[in-house]
């Protein structure tokens, strides 16, 4: 994660999760990867100006608000 490879992170999170389900660290690190995808989603979308939200930022704040989910 900390290598700025998010996808293979969530995989590895995955599978040390498949083979242990209470692993508490491994589910908290895949959780928090999903919610810094949202959070940063979010933060683009508020960091746009006019210009550019009018643009895209409905789609940006539409991206977020499913990540989050």
């Amino acid at each position: 994660d900390e290598a700025k490879q998010v996808a293979k992170a969530r995989e590895n999170y995955a599978k040390a999760v498949e083979i242990q389900p209470d692993y508490f660290d491994a589910m908290f690190n895949l959780a928090v990867s999903y919610y810094n995808e949202a959070a940063d989603l979010s933060k683009e979308a508020n960091n746009m100006d006019l210009k550019t939200y009018q643009k895209m930022g409905k789609q940006t704040e539409a991206k977020a608000k499913e990540a989050f989910k």
